[in-house]
């Protein structure tokens, strides 16, 4: 019942509808009305669907620890593959609930993390921990003011892609100078 309550925190938070959430979780609106109900249970597969479409991180303990959802801005776009131009384009705001004050939202565009955040998913950025961990994704910008975001691995230091698309490479770290822009604290499906 847990589960079922964090994604319910977290879709009346980001204001979707029932009809939507059942719609991703491919079950009829009364089949969701039962789950409310408590005549079903939900199943695994559900929710997984729900949590990837939600941005609700699997490892955490409650959805207490997730409070307080907040609004963050939606600033622009981010390169899933090769190094691109960001684009910023204000969109206005996105419900979230991980990372500090200056966290932002951007949208994802393309497949090199596809096996993590899908493309037309939306990913929010803090700025303040740009601390390199190893297994971690990260935003960042090349010495041309190209980003991209892209998975850190450490021993030896790069960043690669979690693909299922053979084009994409890793990204050595010292051939080319780099800034880290901030770590991806929290994703979520395209809506």
């Amino acid at each position: 019942m847990e589960d079922y309550l964090q994604i319910e925190h977290a879709r009346k938070a980001m204001n979707i509808s029932r009809e939507t959430l059942a719609e991703k979780l491919k079950i009829s609106v009364p089949s969701y009305g039962r789950l409310a109900r408590g005549e079903r249970k939900l199943t695994a597969d559900e929710r997984d669907l729900a949590f990837a479409f939600l941005g609700i991180d699997k490892g955490q303990e409650s959805a207490l620890e997730t409070l307080p959802i907040r609004r963050v801005p939606l600033i622009g776009k981010i390169a899933a593959g090769n190094w691109k131009e960001a684009i910023h384009d204000a969109q206005g705001w996105f419900w979230c609930n991980a990372g500090g004050e200056n966290t932002f939202a951007l949208i994802v565009e393309g497949d090199s993390m596809n096996l993590i955040i899908e493309d037309g998913g939306y990913v929010a950025i803090d700025p303040d921990d740009k601390s390199l961990v190893s297994g971690r994704i990260y935003a960042v910008m090349n010495g041309d003011g190209e980003t991209t975001i892209k998975k850190f691995r450490a021993d030896p230091a790069r960043l690669e892609p979690a693909s299922t698309n053979p084009d994409h490479h890793v990204i050595n770290i010292g051939a080319d100078p780099f800034k880290i822009i901030g770590r991806v604290v929290w994703k979520a499906a395209e809506i």
